[in-house]
């Protein structure tokens, strides 16, 4: 556990990565805490209300002359909190991550986690309460006077012992129902108790995530011929990248007053160079699979070399990779309808930060990305 969830909530998710103004943060973090404090305190009434149950629930049984149906049910409540309590505690040991973001989003992926484990067990609880309801029926039904009744005014029914075959099929069908409905039932149940708070949740993480996206380093289209910028997470522009015409592979732009080209190396335009004040200090080139290789001279005339790779299950976003498939940075696609171009939300990897080389590197995948979308356009 990397920190307490209050020194989560008062970062918030303020970091240099994702800015927030601090007022906007503050608001969203006391929601947070709200929001945990409240789903706490109705686990814990959720949690007595069982014990208080189990412990009703034979006394109730023995009046009605069913004590042992009593018992059971209290056994079966018992395990039930059992459960929910061995269940909060793993609560309590989740993973805080970096920010209150991270930490409810570990919350909402637990909830789904042990809605999911319950429900398996709901599917031969349920069905077990239902036969214990029914047993305490069949016990008052099985009164010599009742039975005796049954005889003298349906004298025509079949009867197994003394339980009408009618009622027994009645009960094997809605034994069977219950087994086959019992995990819909459970989660509705869970609804009824939890699904505003469920749904508060949820809300409080899509707001988060919108802000947060909202507040991202952007590669921003700025017309459809390919030039984009890259923003920072202030709005301010950090570099204009302008391609030589409509149809041209070729670009260029400024980085601290450095010009920086990229233009084709053959006929196919699949290679490319990459110039420094008119001289060559690296290459790109895009494979048959729409992976783009990207190799950069250093000071030391050393090579570092980089991949651009499509992800995704309709390769809208991409990563790139150093050489040691070490994830430096990620590129979320949405589309500029406006300039019928594609911008991106820039997601550092944690151990990156905002510097001249990460937005040299963001110069080069924006063209890339820009080179896999006319590849697969079948420019």
């Amino acid at each position: 556990m990397k920190n307490s969830i209050e020194d989560i909530w008062k970062e918030g998710f303020l970091n240099e990565k994702s800015l927030v103004a601090p007022q906007i943060n503050d608001l969203y973090n006391l929601k947070s805490i709200h929001l945990v404090d409240k789903m706490k305190r109705m686990f814990r009434i959720n949690l007595m209300a069982i014990v208080s149950m189990a412990i009703v629930f034979p006394i109730i049984y023995y009046f009605l002359d069913a004590l042992w149906q009593g018992v059971a049910v209290s056994i079966l409540l018992l395990f039930t909190a059992w459960y929910s309590k061995r269940q909060k505690r793993s609560f309590n040991t989740l993973d805080h991550g970096a920010t209150s973001l991270d930490y409810l989003k570990s919350l909402d992926g637990w909830l789904n986690e042990v809605v999911l484990k319950s429900e398996k067990i709901a599917r031969f609880s349920y069905p077990l309460y239902f036969l214990i309801a029914l047993t305490t029926i069949w016990s008052a039904w099985n009164k010599g006077e009742i039975t005796s009744k049954m005889y003298q005014q349906y004298p025509g029914i079949l009867f197994i012992g003394s339980v009408p075959l009618f009622a027994l099929i009645i009960v094997g069908i809605a034994t069977l129902l219950m087994l086959y409905f019992s995990d819909k039932i459970y989660k509705w149940d869970v609804r009824l108790m939890y699904g505003r708070i469920f749904g508060k949740l949820e809300e409080t993480i899509a707001e988060m995530e919108k802000l947060k996206t909202s507040q991202q380093m952007q590669i921003k289209s700025t017309s459809a011929g390919g030039n984009f910028e890259i923003k920072s997470n202030h709005g301010e522009t950090l570099v204009e990248v302008l391609y030589a015409n409509w149809l041209s592979r070729k670009a260029q732009t400024w980085l601290n007053s450095i010009p920086i080209q990229i233009k084709p190396k053959n006929f196919w335009q699949s290679k490319f160079e990459i110039l420094k004040n008119g001289i060559s200090k690296g290459h790109m080139a895009i494979d048959w699979k729409g992976d783009v290789m990207i190799r950069l001279k250093t000071v030391n005339n050393s090579e570092n070399r980089y991949l651009l790779k499509a992800t995704g299950s309709l390769k809208t976003g991409f990563e790139l990779l150093d050489e040691k498939e070490r994830k430096i940075l990620s590129l979320k696609q949405g589309i500029n309808w406006k300039k019928l171009g594609y911008n991106y939300a820039i997601e550092l990897a944690d151990n990156q930060k905002v510097d001249q080389e990460i937005v040299e590197l963001l110069i080069y995948s924006g063209f890339g990305a820009n080179l896999y979308i006319t590849m697969m356009m079948g420019g």
